[in-house]
């Protein structure tokens, strides 16, 4: 029994002092991302996507992806810009031997057209009222009227929009007009939608 033990302890220090090489516990980890539209899901290429607190930065390629590689175990910060898109940001804990993920959405940014009033009543003795209009949605709303009737004039007949409110002035002239009740449609086109305005007088 004893040489039994003393051989098992042997066998033991053998292998303890044999040379194998230690366990490689790993000290760094990786960000990889994809970045995609928030309406469509498609990916997005050429995003700016810039990592703090270490100031890198990176461009998305055609399948929307990118990636930080060799990064200490910590929390990080990315944000990711792209013209016509809302800028979004994230915050990332970065495990040491893992991939971590850095997905982010961009949600577009899309203007939409608002208008204070569908219709304008005139009656038999106003000449001028007041329209405003507003961008509901984000970005840069820009806009143009159209009026086809001589008895209708619009100041300005164009404008952009931003967070303010655009006032219009609609004025009418019942010079050339007949007796009775009149009716017109101005129209509003946008690149966030588009509407109408139901002039209505009497002379």
């Amino acid at each position: 029994m004893r040489i039994n033990f003393v051989l098992v302890i042997s066998i033991l220090l053998l292998f303890v002092f044999s040379g194998c090489d230690p366990i490689d516990i790993p000290i760094i980890g990786d960000i990889d991302g994809i970045v995609t539209d928030a309406e469509t899901s498609q990916p997005i290429q050429g995003a700016n996507v810039n990592l703090s607190p270490l100031n890198a930065s990176t461009t998305t390629g055609a399948d929307g992806k990118y990636s930080f590689k060799d990064l200490d175990p910590q929390e990080y910060t990315i944000q990711v810009q792209k013209d016509g898109y809302v800028t979004n940001t994230k915050t990332i804990t970065v495990v040491a031997g893992q991939t971590n993920s850095g997905d982010v959405t961009l949600v577009p940014i899309i203007p939409e057209l608002a208008i204070s009033v569908t219709s304008l009543d005139f009656g038999n003795n106003l000449t001028s009222l007041p329209v405003a209009i507003t961008n509901t949605g984000e970005g840069t709303l820009t806009w143009s009227i159209s009026e086809d009737a001589d008895w209708i004039s619009v100041n300005p007949l164009s404008g952009s929009t931003t967070t303010q409110t655009s006032n219009i002035i609609i004025s009418i002239d019942r010079s050339g007009l007949t007796a009775g009740t009149h009716s017109q449609v101005v129209s509003i086109t946008s690149n966030g939608g588009n509407s109408t305005i139901t002039v209505n007088a009497i002379k």
